[in-house]
């Protein structure tokens, strides 16, 4: 597994929300084994920050909680997204390396129901649809249905 990972930091800890984070640690993975690590500092847009990752060589981001728009600018720069991430930063890359990220105590509260099918999706399964949005392209839901439409529209 050679790639560039990052991790979305603050204060030694994953970074509750990646499009407010600043700090980035930027990792060179080679045969399971992080060869490089340094910090970066990005900026404060959403787009410059996408940007950044993408001049830095990022395949792979690690973080909290993200956006629908960042997440989206994310895939069409190919920078693959493992979202909903917690814990401290040392541990959270030992766990990343070892394929161990799915373990409970890395997962953020309210987060760990969705399981490793959700994950996939997010990752390259069908990273395009929402499944939010199912009803609208005539595609049944998880249990074959369309959804209901709740809130008045």
């Amino acid at each position: 597994m050679d790639m560039t990972a990052a991790v979305s930091f603050f204060n030694g800890r994953i970074s509750p929300v990646f499009d407010v984070s600043r700090q980035l640690k930027v990792l060179e993975v080679k045969d399971g084994t992080v060869i490089k690590g340094r910090e970066e500092i990005l900026d404060d847009d959403l787009s410059v920050k996408i940007e950044q990752l993408a001049a830095f060589g990022i395949k792979v981001l690690l973080c909290g909680a993200i956006s629908k728009q960042a997440m989206g600018m994310l895939l069409m720069r190919n920078i693959q997204v493992i979202p909903f991430v917690m814990g401290e930063i040392n541990a959270v890359i030992k766990a990343f390396i070892a394929g161990n990220l799915g373990r409970p105590r890395f997962v953020m509260p309210g987060c760990r129901r969705r399981g490793p099918r959700w994950l996939e999706r997010i990752n390259g399964i069908d990273q395009t649809q929402n499944p939010a949005d199912a009803w609208r392209n005539g595609k049944p839901g998880r249990y074959g249905g369309y959804g209901r439409r709740r809130g008045g529209w």
